[in-house]
């Protein structure tokens, strides 16, 4: 089958304007949508609705036609990013350390008591090295830039550093009585060289927080067959085996339990800070690290299909995602290398005319070429996109995309599911009622015949109940569950039995009895009712505890000027019960799955900028319709599907956490703009005006870039809100 999606990493960017340019080349490409990411160094790849990606192969060549170098993004690992980071930063290094030894003579000579020391023809050839062999990469890509008929920051690096070079060459030459530059641009050089290097090692720090998820993941697992134990890779794994983690040891795939108990600490998947107890029946998850038990458990996905591996997916799409705040910058990059090369030209001929000397002129336009950087503009905001993704990872919040950041900041209206979202999704069988001459084992009995098989918690409920109160339950045929209604099927004697709502029991023209009444307005219970044919048999309440974090959410919800609702297909009396403990006014009760998303659309008229709470299936329509919408970790995967972010840990303060998150990293991104726009307007003229010398300039460059990555790096102490309840 044709992909749909590709991820390609990206070697040669130099800076925002070369991810434009890549962007614009891919993009040019059948029925391809590329997104290209140039603090990630990566290119994302989707294809049109309907349409397939072009082959690899394509895709390849479109790339280093652009001047780049290109490779498909394998399944991520540890060892094999580390290696690549490692030869990148060795090879710059190394050119750096040789540009410094050649530059650090040119500077010293400036200085009077070293002056004449060094000939011109030996600062022509420590020059010349620092120019053409430390500074190759920069001619590389500039010449790949003018090629595709556009220009990049190298082109800036490349013009400023050869004018003053050009310049003293022909000075040297010739044999004129003029001061000659050969330290300015070796300097140059060297001083945007020491800019790359410190982005790079920042760059991979913003980056690293996907290797903090990864970094427990083990290579090897313990696979029991046949009773023999033996050791193999987690790649020669299959779904089934039987496999062993003793004490200390990482889970090596995700798997159900199948003998033995002990706490797991889950910290890095779900940021709960205390263990948890896993024992028979229990999901435990890759690279969560096991207690003091020996734990033997089936494995039920591998691969790419564990939950560790679908959390990298969707935070590796996050950061390679556009937030709208960056399409100012993209657009400003596009245009910027054009202008500061009309500006340059400008300085040159202006303050010629002005009357200085031809040697200050190239000076200050070499100072104009240089410090004209865009890449701090580039890096602003997916810098900030990578740490705050990758931070909330840790923390156990999924954003799905850089918008969902965004959109948290707008939100004036927060609708909550009820069952599972502000209580705790676990009901309990309270009461049964019977109705008439009836007795509740009899009703016990026709219930559990219905639920048995059922997979609504209320059907859990009712099992459970049953554990501690054993009955005998004939059997039944053709069960037909009715959403957010009830449950029905036939009895071997033809007769239909049916379990559900009031709404349900009166489409099955079933009377209800006179004390039914009091029965569903027991306070904060769910009631249910049983029948037989058209005969009400009895009543079965059931009660679901209100989460203990929810009165601080919600509290702290209405201090933030966002107003929450509860939406739940429900009885009203049971949400209104939930609502007044609460302190929320609003609510949406009685409402069946399809008509949940028409109530958040009718939100959304009246001008909320509505954010959803939910985890079962039947919230999905509505968590697609909000927004913004959070699923609950815990919850159906069609909900998990449909949020924008998902709250692994599950626990309701998370959404606190996740606005909290997403305001810090958007905070983050408005303050690296404006730090690069700031640089830019500022510099440009101190350059032009001679305020700034070529070498000031390329270290204040340098400087801007660095600083950026590190405000991002900030992210990294942002921590979630201490539990507490109310």
């Amino acid at each position: 089958m044709a992909s749909l999606t590709a991820d390609y990493t990206i070697e040669g960017m130099s800076c925002a304007g070369c991810a434009a340019r890549l962007e614009r080349v891919l993009n040019r490409l059948d029925h391809v949508q590329a997104v290209v990411n140039f603090a990630a160094s990566q290119a994302h790849l989707e294809a049109e609705k309907g349409r397939a990606l072009p082959d690899q192969e394509i895709v390849l060549q479109a790339i280093r036609d652009a001047g780049f170098e290109g490779a498909p993004l394998e399944e991520r690992s540890v060892g094999g990013t580390q290696e690549r980071f490692r030869h990148r930063y060795r090879e710059m290094f190394h050119n750096f350390i040789l540009a410094l030894c050649c530059s650090a003579p040119l500077m010293l000579i400036m200085l009077p008591p070293l002056h004449g020391v060094l000939p011109r023809w030996g600062q022509l050839l420590m020059a010349s090295i620092v120019q053409f062999w430390c500074g190759r990469d920069f001619y590389r890509q500039a010449w790949s830039a003018v090629r595709n008929r556009s220009a990049n920051m190298d082109v800036l690096v490349v013009l400023g550093t050869l004018t003053a070079y050009g310049f003293s060459v022909v000075v040297t030459v010739s044999g004129w009585h003029q001061p000659v530059y050969f330290d300015t641009s070796a300097m140059i050089i060297t001083l945007i060289l020491t800019g790359r290097l410190l982005e790079l090692r920042a760059r991979h720090q913003a980056g690293a927080g996907i290797e903090s998820l990864l970094k427990l993941q083990p290579v090897t697992a313990h696979r029991e067959q046949n009773g023999v134990v033996t050791d193999c890779s987690i790649t020669q794994l299959h779904v089934g085996d039987v496999l062993i983690v003793r004490p200390g040891e990482a889970v090596p795939v995700d798997g159900i339990v199948l003998s033995g108990e002990s706490e797991i600490d889950e910290s890095l998947l779900t940021g709960e800070a205390f263990p948890v107890l896993r024992r028979q029946g229990d999901k435990i998850y890759a690279a969560t690290l096991n207690g003091h038990g020996v734990l033997h458990f089936q494995a039920t996905e591998i691969g790419s299909e564990t939950a560790l591996s679908r959390i990298t997916k969707m935070v590796e799409q996050a950061q390679g995602s556009k937030a709208g705040i960056q399409r100012l910058a993209d657009r400003v990059s596009a245009i910027f290398v054009p202008i500061v090369l009309g500006l340059a030209l400008l300085t040159f001929l202006g303050n010629w005319f002005l009357g200085l000397s031809l040697s200050h002129a190239l000076l200050r336009t070499v100072a104009v070429l240089v410090v004209a950087c865009p890449c701090a503009l580039g890096l602003a905001t997916p810098a900030a996109l990578m740490v705050g993704t990758a931070r909330g990872a840790r923390a156990g919040i999924l954003f799905r995309n850089a918008q969902a950041l965004e959109r948290s900041r707008q939100i004036t209206t927060m609708v909550f599911d009820k069952t599972g979202t502000l209580t705790e999704g676990k009901p309990v069988l309270a009461d049964v009622s019977p109705f008439s001459s009836h007795n509740k084992e009899t009703i016990l009995s026709l219930a559990y015949a219905l639920e048995r098989d059922s997979e609504h918690p209320l059907a859990e409920a009712v099992r459970s109940y049953v554990k501690s109160h054993p009955v005998s339950s004939p059997e039944v045929k053709s069960v037909q569950a009715v959403a957010g209604k009830g449950i029905m099927a036939f009895l071997e004697t033809g007769e239909v039995l049916s379990l559900g709502t009031a709404l349900f029991m009166a489409e099955r023209n079933v009377v209800l009895p006179e004390n039914e009444e009091n029965v569903r307005n027991d306070e904060g219970r769910s009631v249910v009712f049983l029948a037989r044919g058209n005969e009400c048999l009895g009543a079965l309440s059931f009660e679901d505890k209100i989460r203990p974090e929810a009165p601080f959410v919600v509290k702290t919800l209405i201090k933030a000027h966002i107003e929450p609702v509860i939406l739940t297909g429900d009885q009203e009396n049971v949400a209104r019960a939930v609502a007044e403990k609460l302190g929320i006014r609003k609510i949406r009760a009685s409402v069946l799955p399809h008509q949940k998303a028409e109530e958040v659309k009718n939100l959304c008229r009246e001008n909320h900028v509505v954010a959803m709470v939910g985890d079962g299936i039947n919230d999905a329509p509505a968590l697609a319709t909000a927004d913004l919408s959070f699923a609950m970790g815990n919850g159906a995967a069609v909900a998990l599907e449909s949020a924008d972010i998902v709250l692994v840990r599950g626990g309701l303060k998370t959404v606190l956490d996740a606005l909290s998150l997403s305001r810090a990293t958007l905070k983050r991104i408005r303050q690296n703009l404006f730090f690069a726009f700031i640089y830019n307007v500022l510099c440009l003229p101190l350059a032009a005006f001679g305020a700034l010398t070529p070498v000031l300039a390329a270290s204040l460059m340098a400087l801007s870039s660095v600083s950026v990555v590190c405000n991002a790096l900030w992210l990294n102490r942002w921590s979630p809100l201490p539990e507490q309840s109310d």
